[in-house]
C-alpha cells in the first residue's frame, strides 16, 4: 500500500514537472514573440496567466515531494524501531 501511495506521487511529480516545462516554453516563446513584435494587453495578460499556472504547478508538486519525504521519513522510522524484545 504505502509502495503504491509512493508510486502515485512520484508519478504526479514527475507529471507536474513535465507540466511545468511545457508552460515554460510557451513563456519563453510568448515573451520572444513580444519582443520581436511588440506585445498587446492580452498577450500580457494570457503571459501573466501562464505565470500563475507555473506558480500552482510548483505548490502543487511542493506538496507531493513533501508528502512523499514524509512517507519515507515514516517508512524508515518504522523499519528501524525496536520489537518488543528490544532487537532491531
Amino acid at each position: 500500500m504505502e509502495n503504491e501511495f509512493e508510486e502515485l506521487l512520484l508519478a504526479q511529480a514527475n507529471d507536474n514537472l513535465a507540466r511545468m516545462g511545457r508552460l515554460i516554453r510557451v513563456q519563453e516563446e510568448l515573451i520572444k514573440d513580444m519582443q520581436e513584435r511588440g506585445g498587446d494587453t492580452s498577450m500580457a495578460l494570457y503571459l501573466l496567466a501562464l505565470i500563475r499556472e507555473t506558480e500552482l504547478t510548483i505548490s502543487q508538486n511542493r506538496q507531493q515531494i513533501l508528502a512523499a519525504i514524509e512517507l519515507e521519513r515514516r517508512i524508515r522510522t518504522q523499519s528501524v524501531q525496536p520489537d518488543l524484545t528490544g532487537r532491531f
